[in-house]
Parts: structure tokens; sequence; C-alpha cells
């Protein structure tokens, strides 16, 4: 081929970004760093409404990230990608159709600003979704330049954090639920059981604090396939939910987490054999 159908072929249309630009790299970091924020305020924000999320200040905030999010969907569609056959696409219109198929459907969902809306109702839970973002941590990490001992750790650490969301968005969700009837007893008030204090989970001066932690043990004790104690249809349905999705986030986070920390302590094994 001609040097300069070569270089033809090669050249990149303008506007269109390498995946592994540094400047793609620093904006994913910046997007990463909105999720993880969203990650743990949004869930709270729907569950729990504190007073903080009906402030200015905090849709001031938010309608900057979904700016950033709605522009991150741009970046989206200027930005190359590797095929099935290890080729780098840079064609415009491949790209698009690529991210049509993937990812953009949940994005755009997303970075809809649900708190301009007078009453969003339950649809503003799909700004849950934002916490999608995070995965983006996993092509930095596998992208990193370091050693095969480095990138297992970095990628434990992540999972440990993936489970914590995990933790946290079905903690908020659960009272989400509960909270409509206000009939659920926490595992640990069962010990007051005919007793009113039973109830004190409910009572007025009950901050959201405890709430929050309350919710968020809940959580956690369900990980294990603990009792969290359901009292309505509703809730019986959603624990059933839960139960069935906490089985396989066990089993794919935890056998990741294997994977990782043998090939974390690969090299120390080889050294010793």
């Amino acid at each position: 081929m001609d040097p300069s159908e070569l270089a033809e072929q090669n050249r990149v249309p303008y506007g269109v970004l390498h995946y592994y630009s540094n400047y793609k790299l620093r904006w994913d970091l910046l997007i990463i760093v909105f999720a993880i924020y969203n990650s743990f305020v949004t869930p709270i924000e729907i569950a729990y409404e504190p007073p903080f999320s009906k402030t200015a200040w905090f849709k001031i905030v938010d309608l900057v990230l979904n700016g950033f999010y709605i522009a991150d969907i741009v970046v989206n569609m200027r930005t190359s990608y590797i095929d099935e056959g290890g080729s780098e696409i840079t064609k415009p219109n491949k790209i698009v159709w690529h991210y049509v198929k993937g990812m953009f459907g949940i994005d755009l969902v997303s970075s809809i600003p649900f708190g301009v809306f007078p009453d969003p109702g339950v649809v503003k839970v799909l700004s849950i979704l934002k916490v999608i973002r995070v995965f983006r941590m996993r092509k930095i990490i596998a992208n990193l330049e370091t050693v095969v001992e480095v990138k297992a750790l970095a990628q434990i650490a992540f999972l440990v954090f993936l489970l914590f969301i995990i933790m946290h968005v079905v903690g908020c969700v659960w009272f989400l639920v509960v909270k409509e009837e206000k009939v659920w007893i926490p595992p640990p008030d069962f010990i007051e059981a005919g007793n009113p204090e039973i109830y004190q989970f409910w009572y007025e001066d009950v901050s959201i604090w405890h709430r929050f932690l309350t919710s968020f043990y809940t959580a956690l004790i369900a990980l294990g396939g603990n009792e969290m104690g359901p009292r309505t249809d509703k809730e019986l349905l959603t624990i059933w939910v839960i139960l069935v999705s906490l089985v396989f986030v066990n089993a794919l986070l935890f056998g990741e987490m294997t994977v990782l920390v043998q090939a974390s302590s690969a090299k120390s094994t080889k050294f010793q054999e």
C-alpha cells in the first residue's frame, strides 16, 4: 500500500478522541468522581429525603453534574473503540452506532435532571443509574502501565468499594419500601417484642442518620442470607428480589476476588518455590 494511502487510512477524523488518550483518561476520572458522589448521595436523597436535598445549592450541584453527564454522552460518541478483531475504530458513524447499541440508553436516562420537575415521583429512582459510570474504573485499572500484581490489588480495592456501594443502594431501596406503611421492625429491635418500644424506629425524633445506619446494617446481614423481617406483601416481594440478587453478587464478586488474590500473590509464591 502506498504510504500516502496508509496515512489516509490511519488518519483520525477531526474531533474524534483515541480511547487511550490522556484527555479521555482525565475526563473519565472526572466523571468517575462525580459518579462516586452520586453513588452515595442519590440513593439517600431518594429514600430519606433529607433536608439538604431541598436546598438551592444542592439543586444547583445536581444540575451542573447532569450537565457534565450530558457532555459525557457527546464525548463517548466521539471516542474510538476496539472491535472484536482488536482494531481501533475511529469512523464517527461506527462509533455512534456502537455506543447507541451499548450504554447510550442508560447514560441518557441517568442524565435527566429529575430534580427540576415539581413531582418526578417514582421515575426519579432511575437517577440511581448514574452509579453505573463508576464501572469505568475497571477499564482504567486494566490500562495501567504496571505489573499484574498491582493491577490485581487495584481491582480488589475496586470490588470492595463496589460491594459497599451495592449494600448502600440495597439499604436505601429497602427503606424506600418499608417507609410506606411503617410497620417494619428492624432485627436489632426484635428484643423489644411485646413492648411498645419495638416500633421506636418510626418515632418522629429518630434521626435520618440512625435510620440510614439501621437500613445499611439490614442490607449487610441480607448479604449473608440473614432475616430482614418483612411484614407486608410488598416487603416480601422486595426481599425476595434482594436475596436472589445478592446470591449472584456473592458468586460474582467474591469469586472474582478469589482469582485476583491468587494473581496478586502469584509472584511471591513463585519466588518461594
